[in-house]
């Protein structure tokens, strides 16, 4: 097992800081994704890792330079064959849930313990409560402000310390809950979104129909070859990209072309994997097997957008990083103005609501 890198973006927050997608070259186990993942996170400078097994993906967020390389070491010693990654599998026919599958349920806890349970609390118990909410806030803040930069987790830290200074800490308890359901929400939806992607457009086909010297023989997919004779029946998945050899049938394309109505195919037509036969009955020369598939390309395609997409969201990100100096100057001018401080700390809550 190998991993490359398929797209990095550079300058995130710092010069030196960044995010890198890898991917390796074959699908990871949920074992191997959740060590990895927990392996990375390790690493000193490794901010975020999301991984996406079924694709073999992994995304990362590091700080400077020797993270970068530090995350880079730990992938070639992972696709080494002797790494205990390489042969890590779960026991049992049903996979336990990967990272941020189950998180929702976790992720709305909080809300209810607020609504319902805080109110129940004695008055010191809702004031330790609030203040251990709100330390990884403050310990972000501090972080970014000790790399030089003044960016929204600065904000975020400042507009929690401002109302732990003032005593206000029903606030505190307010601020941290909403950004950490904002994040739950953000992350369970996006993994929600991908899985229920990837598995519309899996094949779900362990075994495929070959013709060989006029018989039909039964042979798993991983092991069918270009120019292999391959037989698709009513209701079956063509699991390659070929030309009809013999046969008529109506296909039905709708996964990759999105037509409603099935398409008829006969000798010398082209069809693609991923796609269902509703009717008759065709034999198949294969053209394209495994990654090669038009199937294999969308899914790629679907990989690479959402990289685009996150390069664009990283843009707007700095430009939201930029505005943060401006917020901190304007809460200066009203405190010099008014000499109130909660006038002052009204600014940055505001601010906080608006990047929030």
């Amino acid at each position: 097992m190998r991993f490359y890198i398929v797209h990095e973006l550079r300058g995130i927050a710092t010069p030196d800081s960044g995010r890198m997608r890898v991917r390796a070259s074959c699908p990871l186990s949920p074992a191997q994704a959740e060590a990895l993942a927990g392996a990375l996170a390790t690493l000193p400078g490794i901010i975020v890792a999301r991984v996406t097994p079924r694709l073999g993906s992994l995304l990362f967020f590091y700080e400077d330079q020797q993270s970068r390389e530090d995350a880079l070491t730990l992938f070639v010693g992972a696709g080494d064959e002797q790494s205990p990654l390489a042969h890590l599998e779960i026991p049992g026919d049903d996979p336990a849930p990967g990272p941020g599958e189950a998180t929702l349920t976790e992720g709305l806890l909080p809300v209810f313990q607020y609504v319902f349970v805080r109110p129940l609390l004695p008055m010191a118990l809702r004031i330790v409560n609030s203040v251990i909410s709100a330390v990884p806030f403050l310990f972000k803040g501090v972080q970014a402000v000790l790399r030089g930069a003044l960016n929204v987790d600065v904000l975020d830290a400042a507009a929690i310390g401002a109302s732990l200074i003032m005593r206000d800490f029903r606030t505190v308890s307010l601020l941290t809950l909403l950004l950490g359901l904002g994040e739950t929400l953000e992350y369970w939806t996006r993994r929600r979104s991908m899985a229920t992607l990837t598995e519309s457009l899996a094949l779900n086909v362990e075994n495929v129909w070959l013709l060989v010297d006029d018989t039909e023989v039964s042979v798993p997919l991983a092991q069918v070859k270009e120019d292999d004779l391959v037989v698709v029946r009513d209701g079956g998945s063509i699991p390659v990209d070929g030309v009809v050899e013999k046969g008529c049938a109506v296909v039905n394309q709708s996964s990759m072309t999105g037509e409603p109505l099935g398409v008829k195919r006969t000798v010398g037509a082209s069809v693609f994997a991923g796609t269902v036969v509703e009717e008759g009955s065709l034999v198949i020369r294969a053209r394209h097997v495994g990654d090669g598939t038009r199937l294999r390309q969308v899914v790629k395609f679907i990989e690479e957008s959402e990289t685009l997409k996150a390069g664009i969201q990283g843009k707007y990100e700095r430009l939201a990083d930029m505005a943060v100096p401006f917020t901190f100057g304007l809460a200066a001018v009203v405190w010099l103005l008014t000499r109130d401080f909660r006038r002052a700390a009204s600014v940055l809550l505001v601010d906080y609501s608006c990047a929030l």
